[in-house]
């Protein structure tokens, strides 16, 4: 599995418009979070990978 740092953010941003609609009916904590989110993004490597599975 392969994660692209780039598409997740794009997908955060764009978001955006349907964080202002529901604003006032999501909980506060939703928003936070997203931020939370787009600080990780933005702190993270280009594209990341799960360590394979070693089977027996």
């Amino acid at each position: 599995m392969e994660v692209d740092c780039q598409a997740w953010m794009r997908e955060a941003i764009s978001d955006e418009e349907l964080a202002i609609r529901l604003y006032g009916k999501i909980p506060k904590e939703f928003l936070l979070d997203r931020e939370l989110l787009i600080s990780r993004l933005w702190r993270s490597p280009e594209t990341w990978k799960l360590a394979p599975v070693l089977t027996r």
